[in-house]
């Protein structure tokens, strides 16, 4: 067949098309309220799968001289029952922990603490600091690497609301259709995965609703964050060179059951002076540190005091 006698056909084809094919105005996607959350009970319990894997280089050197050269890596992952036994406001302040393995492999020398019987540890919110102690033990004391877990988590001051205040200043207010995307405040992202002093001029931040899965009680929501962060503090030192922070993050959660995962890849690099005052003049710290770290949260069957969402694929 010729070219030419191909276009004639398309032509005769467009011009005897019925007046039903024309295109018909599309529906109005729908839309989800992002922030829409599930409320703690008094009851609930989960179980958390919890690993960091960690991968750092760096380099020290003062007037060309190499001072120090390291290579390393470590993975840290926890597994554990969570009950929820106060609730203020919406928000935890007590828990129970049911621990049964912790697990740390750095330099290639595995340290593992794998409980036949689960160690329960209580958490108790008290003037915007978490504290923590052994329960149903004669002597209350914890293994070394279980201890030295809940020391880093439980450190510092809790904001009010807590954590799941600051995963709400990730969404918009206004409801998303899938595909949909949005920016994100870099400083309130920063501060989710643990860093501060990021320059908004210099940083940016933004979200994409990815997949709506279920309904009723199983319905779920897949948002990918991405985000490319210039830091102005390096090891808790203020620098005149910032770092750079960047990569992706994956949150699933249900709305509707105490249910989350969240997937975190990130890039930290920097280049510059030696951080810190007591660094001889002259000093230079080249760095860089990846970062790959998941949570998962799934409900006890038959202990859980709200609705139980299934498990993701």
């Amino acid at each position: 067949m010729s070219g030419r006698s191909l276009a004639a056909l398309l032509v005769c084809g467009v011009l005897l098309a019925p007046a039903g094919a024309q295109e018909r105005p599309r529906a109005e996607p729908k839309r989800y309220d992002l922030r829409a959350r599930y409320l703690p009970r008094v009851g609930d319990e989960v179980v958390v799968h919890e690993v960091q894997r960690q991968r750092r280089r760096f380099r020290i050197e003062r007037e060309g001289e190499v001072l120090e050269n390291h290579k390393g890596s470590m993975t840290l992952e926890t597994r554990y029952e969570q009950r929820v036994e106060k609730v203020e406001q919406g928000v935890v302040t007590g828990e129970l922990r049911r621990y049964r393995l912790v697990k740390q492999v750095q330099a290639e020398e595995p340290r593992e603490e794998r409980f036949a019987e689960p160690v329960e540890v209580r958490l108790v919110l008290r003037e915007r600091r978490w504290a923590y102690a052994r329960v149903g033990a004669a002597d209350e004391v914890l293994p070394p690497l279980l201890k030295a877990k809940l020391a880093d988590e439980c450190a510092g001051e809790v904001e009010p609301g807590g954590a799941e205040a600051k995963l709400q200043g990730l969404f918009p207010k206004q409801p998303q259709a899938l595909g949909q995307r949005w920016k994100v405040a870099p400083a309130t992202l920063a501060e989710v995965l643990g860093f501060e002093h990021v320059d908004p001029k210099t940083s940016t931040a933004g979200g994409e609703l990815r997949a709506v899965a279920g309904e009723g009680d199983a319905l779920s929501f897949t948002v990918q964050l991405r985000f490319n962060l210039e830091l102005r503090r390096v090891l808790g030192e203020r620098v005149e060179t910032p770092a750079r922070l960047a990569g992706e993050a994956t949150l699933q959660f249900f709305p509707r059951a105490p249910s989350r995962s969240m997937k975190v890849q990130a890039a930290l690099s920097y280049a510059g002076a030696m951080p810190g005052r007591s660094a001889p003049p002259g000093t230079r710290l080249r760095l860089r540190l990846d970062v790959e770290s998941s949570e998962e949260r799934r409900p006890v069957e038959g202990r859980s005091a709200g609705p139980r969402a299934p498990k993701s694929e």
